[in-house]
This record gives C-alpha cells, sequence and structure tokens, in this order.
C-alpha cells in the first residue's frame, strides 16, 4: 500500500505494515484513495496444456458490518506487479473493511481464483485498531518460571507462558523463558505465513493477559478509594489511569472513562448477573485493545481454505 490520501491530503503516515493496517480511525474524513500494488499470482502463467493463463486481479474491498464491497480492476504495471488505486469513502464503511488482491486466470479453459494476498484491514473506528507497537508501559523480563530467582507469582505456576507482577521499580511483565522456541517466536520481526500469524496471536494474547491484569488492579483501586455516596475515584497510578481510559474509549457501551468508574462503583452494590455483564464489556475492549480480536479473526480467516 502506498500513496495514501485522505481529504486530498497526502498521509502515508497512516500505513501501518507491521499490522497491514490503514489508520483511518483517529480523525473525521469524507474520501480517501490508496495505491495497491502487488505481485500476487506472479507463479501462475501457464495452464495444464501449457497455453498462456489469461491472468486478471482485482482489488477487492469489503465492509461485512455495512455488507457493501467493491472491487477495482488492476493493471500490470512495467516491473510485472499488479497496481491501481482505490477509492474509498468513509459513508460505506464500519469496523475495519478487508482489502485484498485476487487474481484469476484461465486453467483448462476455466477461469479460477488462483492467487489470493494476505488482507490489509482498513480501520475506521478506535476499537478496531492494532495494538500499539510502543514500549509497554512496564519492562519485560525473561526467566525460568522453574527458577529459584523467578518471581513468586511465576514459581506458582512454571507452565505459565507470562504473568504480570510488582518488581522493585514497578510492573513487570515477565515471559517464560524455560517454553522452547517461545522468545524466538515473539522476537521473529520477519515471520511470514502460518508463522507470522502465530507470532501475532501469541503475541496479542501475553498483552492481553497483562492488559486484563492491569485492569482488574485498577478496578479494585477504584473500589477501595470511593465511599458510599461519593463519585467514583480514579486510582492515582498513571498505569492504571491509562489502562481504564483505554477500556472506556474501546467500550461502545459507556461514553467515557466517567461513565465507566460510574458502572464499577454501581454494580459492585448490585446483582451479579450486573457485574457479569459489564465484565463481560470490559473483557471483550481489553481483547479488541491488546489485538487478540484482530488477532484470531485474521488467523481463521486466512486459514479457511488450508
Amino acid at each position: 500500500m502506498s500513496d495514501l490520501v485522505v481529504d486530498d491530503e497526502p498521509h502515508d503516515d497512516l500505513l501501518d505494515p507491521e499490522h497491514r493496517s490503514v489508520l483511518l480511525h483517529e480523525s473525521l474524513w469524507r474520501e480517501a484513495s490508496l495505491r495497491v500494488t502487488s505481485d500476487v499470482g506472479g507463479a501462475f502463467r501457464r495452464d495444464l496444456t501449457g497455453d498462456t493463463v489469461d491472468l486478471r486481479a482485482h482489488a477487492l474491498l469489503r465492509c461485512s458490518e455495512t455488507l457493501w464491497r467493491t472491487a477495482i480492476p488492476l493493471e500490470k504495471s512495467w516491473d510485472g506487479a499488479w497496481s491501481g488505486l482505490v477509492p474509498v469513502r468513509s459513508s460505506v464503511l464500519a469496523g475495519s473493511p478487508e482489502l485484498t488482491v485476487e487474481v484469476t486466470g484461465l486453467v483448462g479453459g476455466v477461469r479460477r481464483l488462483v492467487a489470493r494476498s494476505e488482507p490489509w484491514r482498513l480501520v475506521s473506528d478506535r476499537a478496531s485498531a492494532p495494538a500499539s507497537s510502543g514500549a509497554p508501559p512496564f519492562d519485560s523480563v525473561w526467566v525460568d518460571f522453574s527458577h529459584s530467582d523467578a518471581p513468586t507469582e511465576a514459581r506458582v505456576d512454571p507452565g505459565a507462558y507470562t504473568v504480570l507482577a510488582t518488581g522493585p521499580k514497578g510492573l513487570v511483565l515477565y515471559l517464560n523463558s524455560a517454553i522452547e522456541g517461545l522468545r524466538d517466536l515473539l522476537h521473529a520481526d520477519h515471520a511470514k505465513g502460518q508463522r507470522r500469524q502465530v507470532r501475532d496471536l501469541v503475541g496479542a494474547e501475553v498483552a492481553r493477559t497483562a492488559l486484563a491484569a492491569v485492569v482488574r488492579a485498577a478496578v479494585a483501586d477504584v473500589l477501595d478509594l470511593t465511599d458510599a455516596d461519593e463519585a467514583a475515584q480514579l486510582p492515582s497510578d498513571r498505569t492504571a489511569r491509562q489502562a481504564l481510559a483505554a477500556v472506556a474509549g474501546a467500550m461502545p457501551s459507556v461514553g467515557g472513562v466517567d461513565e465507566l468508574l460510574e458502572r464499577i462503583v454501581d454494580v459492585e452494590h448490585g446483582p451479579a448477573s450486573g457485574r457479569f455483564s459489564l465484565w463481560a464489556q470490559i473483557d471483550s475492549a481489553v481483547a479488541r485493545l491488546a489485538g487478540t480480536t484482530g488477532a484470531i479473526a485474521d488467523t481463521a480467516r486466512e486459514v479457511r481454505f488450508v
């Protein structure tokens, strides 16, 4: 993907190759376009009889939430790759529409799908945005969870892959070095295919586990700080405040962190069904923020035909 233009302004800074995403959720916009270039299908040149295959390529943009789809024909460029400009309007998008390149060709006289690119997502709302690639708000440390030097929280379950614990300088995300291949997998910056899918899924699950622990602790702090008949109080810890604000922003059912705090306090003194409902929404928001929801959807979609 390249040459992204949003409302007549160039915005290649919104292209996120690491997560194969176009980040259109940060501001209001009406129209956009981007250039799609792909060499997918380059290996398909002849059919079973040796005749030249009539290859054709399209960029397909699908939005499952609005049931909208479009196909843009691509042209062969000088270097043999397929290329074309894809126009997008915000009025027909929601969530994270999927953009792929599909190549068809005549195989034995019948037109068939012969190649499909890995999908990119056009992120149109914050809840569907991929997890940030920036540094987490705490350090991560590799340690053998069965070793005497491991923290107590890790030694309790030597087979766990990660645990968030309090260290001398604050929160520390411990990762289990005893799990063979885990360190290499999470550090595989240039992984491709199924290895990339597994890396993204495992990495997102590690992030979800850490964020869920922070959110649970933050909620406990809110309840401890709030007396009866008083407005809910934010924790003093910056990481806890940031986590609650992020979760509130990813929950469609609340208008902001203040409303989330009110609901946390309200359900604590109500029936269990209210707590179950709120925590189900919080857990769903945590999964989206950590990237687990997107990683599972991407993996399921890409292995459909395996």
